[in-house]
């Protein structure tokens, strides 16, 4: 099938009927990879619309000048959300940049989304990029930094080898974005 965008067309095939699932593949794999890995689950699953598009400038999805960052490949995404399910509820699913980009899709969309699945995400592009809170160190175990010697005491990115968190509490366990309002969370 084909989803005209006006100077791009998406190619998607569909499979079964029902509540939409919109999976995105990363790149620069098509949407097969997509339907091999997603469709096992859905052999004795019915009531699913599943929707596997072809990213631009991947499979038979030409790409175009205009997609040169993430943000608009985001907006080719969600074009194509508007345009095949309008107004539809649906659940969301990314395998690595597709994951990059359901994460845009459930950013922008959260009232419409009804799942999210992520799978092996692609969470950021550059770690320049990356906004992350400071590193702290909760259980300090310099045994085991000692035994590790200084290769392969350290991490990259400016993390610190042998630093531990500490188990258990729902402060060493990381916060998981909410729905508008405070909802359930959003990446489960």
């Amino acid at each position: 099938m084909k989803c005209d965008l006006g100077d791009i067309v998406i190619f998607y095939e569909t499979y079964g009927t029902g509540r939409p699932i919109v999976m995105l593949p990363g790149q620069p794999s098509d949407h097969r990879v997509m339907v091999r890995f997603m469709e096992p689950f859905f052999t004795q699953r019915d009531g699913w619309l599943r929707l596997y598009p072809d990213l631009p400038g991947t499979g038979r999805t030409p790409g175009v000048d205009r997609l040169a960052t993430h943000d608009q490949m985001l907006e080719a995404v969600l074009a194509f959300v508007d345009t095949v399910i309008p107004g539809q509820r649906f659940v969301v699913a990314g395998l690595s940049y597709g994951g990059y980009l359901a994460r845009g899709v459930v950013y922008r969309r959260a009232a419409s989304i009804d799942g999210v699945l992520l799978c092996v995400p692609q969470v950021t592009t550059e770690p320049t990029q990356a906004h992350l809170p400071p590193r702290t160190t909760l259980v300090e175990d310099s045994t085991l930094v000692a035994e590790l010697g200084p290769h392969r005491g350290t991490e990259p990115h400016g993390g610190r080898g042998g630093a531990r968190r500490a188990g258990g509490g729902p402060e060493s366990r990381p916060r998981l974005p909410r729905a508008a309002g405070g909802g359930r969370p959003l990446f489960l």
